[in-house]
């Protein structure tokens, strides 16, 4: 079974924290299986970018679905979902009902580019790479 990155870009750009192992009582055993994750993490991360372009959309011939602009063009289309997550309730004002909130926007879509096979990398189905590597659609939400 192959698993994809499913892509999710947030729109005030949280940076994820990974948390580091401040348990000093390990075995040698368990440090070793962590270190052998690392590295198939690493050579993951290498191969999924490797000649990854950014600029281009993930479209893939034969798994991207097609769409007819015209009767002459045809495009690939690309499915983003849009997510809003209430943060905070920053204000609300009865009188003149208005409710003023934080909210974070979310959009999640299937890299087809991004395709691998979790049997060659010691297991891993899910890894993060830094929004900044990755190709972004050019969306935006108006109020």
């Amino acid at each position: 079974s192959y698993h994809h990155l499913s892509l999710i870009n947030i729109n005030n750009s949280l940076n994820t924290i990974q948390s580091l192992d401040t348990n000093l009582n390990f075995n040698w055993e368990s440090n070793l299986n962590r270190i052998t994750t690392d590295w198939a993490e690493k050579r993951l991360i290498k191969d999924l970018l490797y000649d990854y372009e950014k600029q281009s959309r993930p479209v893939v011939d034969g798994l991207t679905p097609r769409v007819y602009v015209t009767p002459i063009q045809i495009t690939q289309q690309i499915t983003v979902e849009f997510g809003l997550e209430l943060l905070q309730i920053l204000d609300l004002d009865e009188m003149d009902q208005i409710l003023t909130t934080s909210v974070r926007s979310l959009y999640k879509w299937i890299d087809h580019n991004l395709i691998w096979n979790p049997n060659e990398y010691g297991g891993i189905d899910s890894v993060t790479i830094p929004v900044e590597y990755l190709w972004i659609p050019d969306i935006s939400l108006y109020n």
